[in-house]
């Protein structure tokens, strides 16, 4: 198991600051970035297209996200909590990059929960 995490590491070392630039670019210009599942929109927040148990959750629902066990785990309030197997997800630590960028945009337009 500790080797896969190694693997991922060395994954994400590599691919996102390649492919980061130009998601960030379609996000700031209002474009829809999909990344398998989800689909995330500087106006609209995140969403999780899936045929059971679909979600739409404005940046001031989204609290939180992390990967654990496999799993990208996302915090809502209320009952917004859904986790989404990684393997589901292409370039998952792109993702991720482009959530941490999004919680350190002063919060204009993204959730001041995401801000902290």
């Amino acid at each position: 198991m500790a080797r896969s995490w190694v693997l991922g590491a060395r994954v994400a070392e590599r691919t996102v600051p390649l492919l980061l630039p130009e998601v960030l670019q379609h996000y700031e210009t209002g474009a829809e970035v999909s990344l398998g599942p989800i689909q995330v929109r500087r106006e609209d927040g995140l969403r999780v297209s899936r045929p059971i148990d679909p979600l739409h959750s404005p940046w001031a629902s989204l609290t939180d996200y992390q990967i654990r066990r496999g799993f990208l785990f996302l915090h809502g309030t209320g009952r917004l909590t859904r986790k989404i197997r990684v393997s589901k997800i292409p370039n998952v630590f792109v993702l991720v990059a482009l959530l941490n960028h999004i919680r350190h945009i002063p919060a204009a337009y993204s959730n001041p929960a995401l801000a902290r």
